[in-house]
Order: structure tokens, then sequence, then C-alpha cells
């Protein structure tokens, strides 16, 4: 089964003002051009490892186990973790706040259903309504009684 990380991803661009991200402005052609330098986690979705180990903002450059290759498109970046099987753990290359980190991040299985933005949103809204629930039922009654 393939790797899934849970995120939604867009191409980072170097605009002349030295931004990185999805607002920077964006290369005359958007495909693999040289202004392009990684990918940009945009959101997460609640119960995958992208979750757990990747910030909304961060940009993935790379991974240790392949050096000369770098994320130029988010298609690059979806290649290599739907090219490594779920539960394989790799070491993905992300500046954050303008620090260059490693993250070991072990890929979990695309869950049944998730395979497009739609169906992304769908399920982090179905997600955070279980969540809203659970609290609800478990812990709102601790709150409201005084135990801390």
């Amino acid at each position: 089964m393939p790797g899934f990380l849970g995120v939604t991803l867009s191409n980072a661009s170097i605009g002349g003002a030295g931004l990185v991200g999805p607002d920077a402005p964006k290369p005359a052609v958007d495909d693999e051009s040289d202004n392009t330098v990684g990918v940009v986690i945009l959101d997460r979705l609640p119960g995958f490892c992208g979750f757990r180990w990747l910030c909304n903002g961060d940009v993935v450059l790379g991974a240790t186990e392949q050096p000369a290759h770098i994320f130029r498109t988010h298609n690059d970046l979806m290649a290599f973790i739907q090219g490594n099987t779920a539960g394989t753990t790799m070491h993905l290359e992300v500046l954050r706040g303008g620090q260059l980190i490693v993250i070991p991040i072990t890929f979990d299985a695309r869950p049944l259903g998730v395979s497009q933005t739609i169906q992304f949103q769908q399920e982090k809204l179905r997600r955070a309504e279980i969540a809203e629930e659970y609290w609800e039922k478990e812990f709102a009654p601790l709150v409201e009684n005084g135990v801390s």
C-alpha cells in the first residue's frame, strides 16, 4: 500500500523580495522552473503522520535518503511519498521558521475515499465533528464539575 502524509500541498517559489511560500510571486511558467524550491504544507488531516510532524507553512525541500533530488513541485513530493509503502520511515528536509530541520516521518496508509482536495476537506470536517462529540461526552462534564 503506498505511503500517505495526510496533507494538502502547494508549490513554493522564490519571489523578487526573497519570499518563500504560496503568497510569493509565481514564476512565469508554473512548471519545474528554476524558481521552484520546495513544496508548502497548506493543511494537515488530523490522525495522520503529516499532522503530527509537520506544520502548516512548512516547506519540504527533499529527503536525506535522496540528497541529489530536490522536491520542486508537489508532484515530486507526492511521487516520493507514494513510491514508498505505508510504514516506511523517511527523513524529510523541511524549512520551518527560517531553519532547516530534518524530520523522521513514518508514512501512513491512505484511507479509502480520501484522494482529492474536496474529499480531504470532507474527511477533515468529519474528524473534527467526531473530536468535538468526544470532547462533549468525555471532558466537558469534568470541566463543568470543576475537576482539574
